[in-house]
């Protein structure tokens, strides 16, 4: 049986939700990615997708994990890391009206990570800061995300459950790893 080359509905629709709830810039229609691997770990998932034209493969790992029901506007945690082993941890802060917010990072309450927040509401840590927090996350239990706007002093807290994180960093480095060698060939 030959394989159609065209995506099946369902994974257009999962790409539609994991890309609506990342807050990633869904591409032109010709562009669309599909989904190839989705799983999820607690609040998190890893997802996988390739762009039908190009054929470029991706893959994240991120907390929580898309719906196409939410109602509450969480902000979303997304890490990747590059080919060369580069690290890369952002959050995207939803539901403040506020631009330039501080953003907290703390894991079981203590190692406060530091960062602000950009014009399109996000905040990203690399290098070795993002190694600290990727390995503070493997042994912790909750992760708070606290953010402040320049115009209150009120700061909003949301916390995420760290139970399956470390199954879902092991799961995302495989998958990463195998698509990578996948396109390679």
């Amino acid at each position: 049986m030959r394989r159609s080359r065209w995506p099946r509905p369902g994974g257009v629709l999962a790409a539609a939700i994991v890309f609506a709830v990342l807050g990633a810039a869904w591409p032109a229609d010709a562009d669309a990615p599909h989904v190839l691997y989705h799983h999820v770990f607690g609040e998190w998932s890893v997802t996988c997708w390739e762009d039908i034209l190009t054929k470029a493969r991706s893959c994240s790992l991120g907390a929580p994990v898309p719906t196409l029901e939410q109602t509450a506007r969480r902000s979303v945690i997304q890490i990747e890391e590059s080919g060369d082993g580069t690290l890369k941890l952002s959050v995207v802060v939803r539901g403040a009206q506020a631009l330039l917010i501080d953003v907290v990072l703390r894991i079981d309450g203590a190692a406060a990570h530091s960062g602000r927040a950009d014009d399109a509401g996000r905040a990203v840590w690399t290098g070795t800061d993002a190694r600290s927090i990727v390995g503070r996350l493997r042994e912790g239990k909750s992760l708070t995300l606290r953010t402040r706007g320049p115009e209150t002093d009120k700061a909003r807290d949301e916390v995420f459950a760290l139970a399956g994180f470390a199954a879902a960093l092991a799961d995302y480095r495989v998958r990463r790893a195998a698509f990578a060698a996948s396109v390679a060939h």
